[in-house]
């Protein structure tokens, strides 16, 4: 399904504007074409629903109305555009869809455990829109914060829970800013969603500033707390909570609360203790967190590698346009990363005195030279896993996916204009080091300094 996406995306991206062209004779219906990083994924998927009212300077000609998301756009049976006499209209949307009425309050759930989707609340307003044959084009934006909880459990037991206590659960939600706003009320206990368990756990929360506790429950029943006093969460943001159970002699808590970007808007520093910002966690050596993923790491003739492709998201990145996902699709983002054009990997950023470039890559780690990549390439001490295979971009003509069996991991070098090197590994054959064009998307690897 993403493949579509994304190839309509690229035939239609000349014409795909919020505004007018020419009404086609007859009536045409109205399609929404939205844009959006949502929390379990980097699209909206075929079935999701929101609600849309369409307002006139006479009131409004659609309220509430139901839009289902085919894939590609969202639409409803029977909403076409009213007469282009009326004027401009303004197009107010929120995800996800409620029978009662256009939200005036929100409530996340105090039990995510099962996931976040249902507590992500979005928003989108497009104004002075023309009646036309073209899709609406809306931007929805995250309404309420994001946590991400990073552990390092150094004692002798697994988590078994993780949760967040101290914040009100229901915000006052204005969609014609759009923002959401805590209500005042009492704070409860949110349990988290555990995207890995006993590493990485992630809860939806209203927007405010108090005093944000964890509690870290051990499979033993062994509850440890801590406090962050005068936490402030903004909307639409997204901050990570690093999380160290030290057994000493009975579990304790050291936390460090900072924002780092992934797909929500970078939230800044809060918090207790430590430098904040994005520097990765390397826990036991083994395994980087980055931006709120987990990445293995395997050291190669002396050189320490992520042993798993990039799944990174910068914050100006657009899909299909820089970013792309793996041939098979955004259910196998975790497994197989992302696929980049050279210049959302280097990030418009120039090589260090030392001669790396880091790119999107964590900071201490870079993307590999050519040297880097050869040597790779030749190892006998490669794993035989090593490569993950997730196919590419191909740029030419109007872009493609190209042989799934197929795979690359950008490199810095390059011998000729346009042409970056890249290891070219396939499903059943050895990698060797080559060139492609740097408009291709490929899969990165990063190297610590």
């Amino acid at each position: 399904m993403m493949e579509k996406l994304l190839l309509s995306l690229c035939a239609a991206a000349g014409i795909l504007v919020a505004g007018c062209s020419d009404p086609s004779d007859g009536e045409s219906d109205i399609r929404i074409a939205p844009s959006i990083t949502r929390v379990d994924g980097v699209n909206f998927t075929e079935g999701d629903r929101i609600g849309v009212t369409v307002s006139l300077s006479s009131g409004d000609y659609a309220a509430n109305r139901l839009m289902t998301y085919d894939g590609l756009f969202f639409s409803a049976a029977g909403l076409v555009w009213y007469d282009e006499a009326q004027g401009a209209s303004t197009f107010t949307a929120y995800y996800p869809y409620r029978d009662e009425g256009v939200p005036g309050t929100f409530a996340v759930a105090a039990d995510q455990r099962d996931g976040c989707t249902p507590s992500d609340l979005l928003g989108a307003v497009t104004r002075d829109v023309l009646p036309g044959s073209t899709p609406v084009k809306m931007q929805f934006h995250h309404l309420l914060s994001q946590l991400n909880i990073v552990v390092q459990n150094r004692s002798d037991r697994a988590v078994r829970q993780v949760a967040i206590d101290g914040f009100v659960p229901e915000a006052a939600v204005d969609l014609a800013v759009p923002e959401a706003t805590v209500r005042a009320g009492e704070a409860v206990e949110v349990l988290a969603f555990a995207v890995t368990p006993n590493a990485l756990y992630r809860a939806v929360l209203v927007p405010q500033r108090a005093t944000l506790q964890v509690d870290v429950t051990l499979e033993d029943g062994t509850v440890a707390s801590k406090s962050v006093p005068d936490a402030a969460l903004e909307g639409g943001k997204r901050y990570d909570l690093s999380v160290v159970v030290e057994a000493v002699p009975e579990p304790e808590l050291e936390v460090t609360l900072s924002g780092e970007i992934v797909d929500w808007i970078d939230g800044g520093e809060l918090g207790i203790g430590g430098d904040g910002g994005d520097e990765p966690d390397e826990g036991d050596g083994k395994t980087v967190v980055y931006a709120g993923e987990t990445y293995s790491t395997v050291t190669i003739d002396g050189r320490v590698w992520m042993a798993e492709n990039l799944r990174y998201r910068p914050s100006d990145a657009t899909f299909g346009d820089g970013v792309w996902n793996p041939e098979v699709g955004a259910s196998a983002v975790a497994e197989l990363g992302l696929l980049y054009d050279y210049a959302t990997v280097t990030g418009g950023a120039v090589p260090t005195s030392e001669g790396l470039l880091r790119g999107i890559c964590p900071p201490g780690w870079h993307i590999p030279d050519t040297d880097e990549l050869e040597a790779l390439a030749a190892s006998g001490e490669r794993p035989a896993d090593f490569f993950t295979v997730a196919g590419f971009w191909n740029s030419s003509g109007f872009g493609s996916y190209g042989d799934a069996s197929k795979g690359y991991l950008w490199g810095t070098g390059s011998s000729e204009a346009g042409r970056r090197d890249c290891i070219a590994c396939t499903t059943d054959g050895l990698p060797l080091v080559k060139s492609l064009p740097e408009a291709h998307g490929l899969s990165l690897r990063c190297v610590k300094d």
